[in-house]
C-alpha cells in the first residue's frame, strides 16, 4: 500500500508543480470600425453655410488667435439626411488649425442645426485676404456645393499703442495755470493685441500734479481698438503759457512697461483733439498701408447742397430702400446714409412730390412683394396708368443664385440658405414694375450681385453667401427692350463688385449719382440732364476712382439715353 501511495505522489507531483502555471502573453490589438448602416426613405435636400468669428469680433484673425467656425445645416427635402461629413480641402495650408471632425449623424426633413467648431490661427499666419474650402458629403450621396469661408488675417505684430488726442473737460476746453482740470486722453493700438494692459499717467515736472482717476477699457486691447484714460491735473499758477507740458502715459503689458507716450498738452493752449479714425479696424489702417490719397483718390465734395429742379413733378412717386444692418448677413456699408441722401435728391433735384423711404427693420419678410405686387401691392394703388412717374432706389446686399440664373434684392431678415424664398428676384422686380404701366420707370441699384459686401476701408469685406465670384449670366426680364420708358442704372456689371466711398460715407456709385444729379453730368451745359449724360458721367468717374481704390467698377444704363431726367432753372 505504501508503494502505491508513493507511486501516486510521484505521478501527481509534476502536475501540482506545473499545472497551475500562468502563461502570460501579448497579442496585437485591432481597432474595429463599425460603419453605421442607414435605410433610404425619401430624398433629402441639404444645404450648408459657414461663418468665422474671431475672439475680438473685429473681423481680423490674428496669429495664434482662437476662432470659432459656425456651421449651419438645413434639410429642406422630404427625407432625412444621414452621415453628413464636412472636410477641409486645403489641409496643406496651416492657416487655421482644426482639431475636430465636423460630422452630423442625422438631420431630419425640415430641420436646421448649427455646430460650433473651435479653430486656432497658426503662429505663422500672414497678413492678407484668405479663405477655407470645405467639401460636404452625405451617406446617400446628396452633396451640396463646396463651401468657402473668406476672412482677413493679420500676422503676429508687436503691440503699438499711440496717442490719438486729448480733451480738457472744462467749459473752455483748455488748461489754465493754477487750475485743476479733468483731462481725457485716447490711446489706440495699431499693432498686435495688448494683453494684461494697464496704464500710469505722470509728469516729470514737480510743478505739475497728476491724479490718475480712471480708465475706460479692458485688460486686453485688441488690434485697432481704443481706450480712454481720464486723469486730473493741477499746474502751478506761475507757469504762464507752456506749449508742451512734460506729461506722459506709461503703457504696461503684464506689468512690464512697453511704451511711454508723450501727451500733447499745454497751458493756455488748445489741445490736439482726437484724430478721426474708422470705428472698425481694417488692414489698411491698422497696418499703416498706403493711403488712398497717395493713390490720387479725390476727397469727397459737398453733396448735401442740393439744387432744386425747374418744376415739381406732382404725378411722381419714389420708393427709397436702404438696408444696412442685416440680422444674418454682414453689414452693408453706408446703405442707410445712401437712402437718406437719395431721398433728398429725389425730393429737391427731381421734384418728386411723394417719396417713401424704408430703412433696415422696415424691410423685412415679404416687404418687397407687399410693396411692388402689380395687383395688390402698395405702390400699385398710388400709380395712375400712363400718368405717374415711378422712381425706385435700392442700397443694400444683392445675392446671386449659385447657378448664376437669378439675383435677389434682400430683406433685413433674409437667410442665405433660403435665398430664393427670402429674396426678391430681379426678374420679378422688373416685371412687377413694368406691369404698373406707369408713364416712366427709373431704377437706381447700388448693390452688386457677386456674393460679397461692398469694399470699404472702414469695414471688413466679407463673403455673404459662399457664392463669391458667381456671375449672374442674365436676368430673364428686360423691360427696357420693349418699353422705351423703362430705365435701370446699376452700380456695376454682373461680374464686378461695388465699392463704398469712405470720403463721403456713401456708396461710390451713389456719390457720383448725387454729383451728377447736382449738375456735374450736364455735359453740354444746356441746363438739362439726360439719362445718357448721367450714365456717361457716373461711369467715367466711378471707373477712374474705383481703379485707384480696389479693382474696376463699371456702372451701367439699361434703356435709351435721350430721356431728360432733370431740368434746372
Amino acid at each position: 500500500m505504501r508503494y502505491v501511495v508513493i507511486s501516486l505522489w510521484i505521478c501527481l507531483l509534476p502536475a501540482l508543480l506545473f499545472g497551475q502555471r500562468v502563461v502570460s502573453g501579448k497579442s496585437e490589438g485591432k481597432r474595429v470600425k463599425i460603419e453605421p448602416v442607414y435605410e433610404f426613405s425619401k430624398p433629402s435636400r441639404l444645404s450648408v453655410s459657414m461663418r468665422l468669428q474671431d475672439r475680438n469680433e473685429d473681423g481680423l484673425i490674428e496669429a495664434a488667435e482662437p476662432v470659432k467656425l459656425y456651421v449651419y445645416f438645413q434639410n429642406s427635402g422630404e427625407g432625412s439626411a444621414f452621415g453628413i461629413k464636412v472636410e477641409r480641402l486645403d489641409t496643406s495650408r496651416n492657416t487655421l488649425i482644426c482639431r475636430e471632425n465636423i460630422y452630423l449623424s442625422e438631420l431630419q426633413a425640415g430641420a436646421e442645426r448649427m455646430l460650433v467648431i473651435p479653430l486656432l490661427a497658426s503662429e505663422d499666419l500672414r497678413t492678407g485676404a484668405d479663405s477655407l474650402r470645405f467639401s460636404v458629403s452625405e451617406y446617400f450621396g446628396v452633396q451640396p456645393d463646396t463651401s468657402v469661408v473668406y476672412f482677413n488675417s493679420v500676422e503676429r505684430l508687436e503691440p503699438d499703442p499711440v496717442c490719438m488726442g486729448v480733451e480738457v473737460l472744462n467749459d473752455a476746453g483748455i488748461l489754465r495755470a493754477g487750475e485743476t482740470a479733468d483731462v481725457k486722453v485716447v490711446l489706440r493700438n495699431l499693432g498686435g493685441s495688448l494683453e494684461g494692459c494697464n496704464y500710469r499717467v505722470y509728469s516729470t515736472d514737480a510743478n505739475v500734479l497728476i491724479k490718475y482717476t480712471s480708465e475706460q477699457g479692458k485688460d486686453r486691447l485688441p488690434i485697432g481698438e481704443s481706450v480712454g484714460l481720464q486723469f486730473q491735473i493741477t499746474s502751478d499758477c506761475q507757469l504762464g503759457v507752456v506749449k508742451d507740458l512734460p506729461v506722459f502715459v506709461a503703457v504696461y503689458s503684464n506689468d512690464v512697461m512697453i511704451r511711454r507716450l508723450k501727451i500733447p498738452l499745454g497751458i493756455n493752449e488748445l489741445p490736439v483733439r482726437y484724430a478721426v479714425f474708422p470705428s472698425y479696424p481694417t488692414l489698411e489702417n491698422v497696418l499703416r498701408m498706403k493711403t488712398l490719397q497717395d493713390r490720387g483718390v479725390p476727397e469727397g465734395e459737398d453733396i448735401l447742397r442740393i439744387p432744386r429742379g425747374k418744376t415739381p413733378n406732382e404725378e411722381a412717386i419714389a420708393i427709397v430702400i436702404g438696408v444696412e444692418n442685416y440680422r444674418y448677413l454682414p453689414i452693408a456699408p453706408y446703405a442707410c446714409k445712401d437712402a437718406m441722401l437719395m431721398t433728398k435728391y429725389l425730393q429737391y433735384a427731381l421734384g418728386v412730390n411723394r417719396v417713401l423711404t424704408f430703412y433696415d427693420s422696415e424691410v423685412r419678410g415679404d416687404f418687397f412683394e407687399k410693396l411692388f405686387d402689380p395687383v395688390n401691392g402698395k405702390l400699385s394703388k398710388m400709380v395712375k396708368k400712363g400718368k405717374t412717374d415711378v422712381y425706385v432706389y435700392y442700397s443694400g446686399h444683392g445675392v446671386p443664385e449659385k447657378n448664376g440664373e437669378e439675383a435677389y434684392l434682400f430683406p433685413v431678415d433674409g437667410k442665405i440658405m433660403n435665398a430664393s424664398s427670402c429674396g426678391y428676384g430681379l426678374s420679378c422686380f422688373y416685371r412687377d414694375l413694368d406691369s404698373l404701366e406707369a408713364r416712366n420707370v427709373v431704377v437706381f441699384l447700388d448693390a452688386c450681385f457677386m456674393g460679397d459686401t461692398k469694399y470699404s476701408r472702414n469695414y471688413v469685406s466679407q463673403n455673404i453667401s459662399g457664392t463669391k465670384g458667381v456671375v449672374v449670366r442674365r436676368i430673364g426680364q428686360a423691360p427696357w427692350h420693349t418699353n422705351r420708358n423703362f430705365f435701370v442704372f446699376t452700380s456695376s456689371r454682373n461680374d464686378q463688385s461695388s465699392l463704398a466711398f469712405d470720403q463721403s460715407g456713401t456708396g461710390l456709385f451713389t456719390y457720383y449719382l448725387a454729383l451728377g444729379l447736382k449738375g456735374a453730368a450736364d455735359a453740354d451745359g444746356d441746363g438739362k440732364i439726360t439719362t445718357g449724360e448721367l450714365s456717361d458721367y457716373i461711369s467715367s468717374r466711378v471707373v477712374e476712382v474705383s481703379q485707384k481704390i480696389r479693382g474696376e467698377q463699371t456702372p451701367q444704363l439699361f434703356g435709351r439715353p435721350d430721356k431728360v431726367l432733370i431740368e434746372y432753372n
